[in-house]
């Protein structure tokens, strides 16, 4: 049996149609819900467990707090940010430049309220599924992403909710990189889960707000 751990405040944001609930629902419920329209704000639970180099286990209880901006950065009540030990920015990967130029906004928004001395951040591309062969002259959104945040302190993965590629491994590794870095976890196993991500310590966000060039849009999948 899993000794209790932790609980860990997880905030999802993004513009509408980005891809949260589709991607909490799938994490939670282990079923893929292509579009339902959210309450401002939306609570899931889910707990893991965890293994360390003692051979011991340990739970982690994850609150998923899924937000619907409905007019876009700002239009949460702040009051929700609060404590927040993980936040996860998603984007659309099928609406292009476009689909990712608000992500800069949605981190510093919600970091200016958070108020803990450390924030693990993750930048998710969701959609992975509708990505197609880029064009000639078009922007690669994948690379132009990792571009953006490798140099911010920020995990950027691609996930499809429709599939579940990469959907339990994001929660998984969010929490393990933050109870090991904050802290909380000092006996934590260490070992990676095989996702390659681009991951550095701390919380950025401010460091992207000029780094975003060129715009463009493609045809996409309502998913909420």
């Amino acid at each position: 049996m899993a000794t209790p751990g932790a609980t860990l405040k997880v905030i999802l944001v993004g513009d509408p149609f980005a891809g949260k609930t589709s991607l909490s629902h799938r994490y939670v419920d282990g079923t893929f819900l292509p579009f339902q329209r959210t309450q401002l704000v939306e609570k899931r639970e889910k707990v893991l467990e965890f293994t360390n180099n003692k051979k011991e286990k340990f739970s982690c209880k994850l609150q998923i707090y899924d937000t619907n901006p409905q007019n876009g950065v700002g239009s949460v009540t702040t009051s929700v940010y609060r404590g927040t030990q993980i936040l996860i920015v998603c984007y659309d990967l099928a609406g292009g430049m476009e689909a990712l130029k608000n992500v800069p906004l949605y981190l510093t928004d919600v970091m200016s309220y958070c108020k803990l001395a450390y924030v693990h951040c993750c930048v998710v591309g969701c959609k992975s599924d509708l990505k197609e062969p880029l064009k000639d002259g078009e922007v690669d959104v994948s690379a132009r992403a990792r571009e953006m945040f490798e140099d911010s302190m920020t995990m950027y993965v691609e996930c499809s909710s429709l599939t579940g590629e990469n959907v339990e491994t994001i929660f998984r590794e969010c929490a393990r990189i933050y109870l090991e870095e904050s802290g909380k976890w000092s006996e934590g196993s260490r070992d990676r889960l095989g996702l390659e991500v681009e991951k550095k310590k701390g919380s950025g966000g401010s460091s992207v707000f000029n780094r975003i060039k060129g715009l463009g849009k493609k045809k996409g999948r309502k998913e909420e």
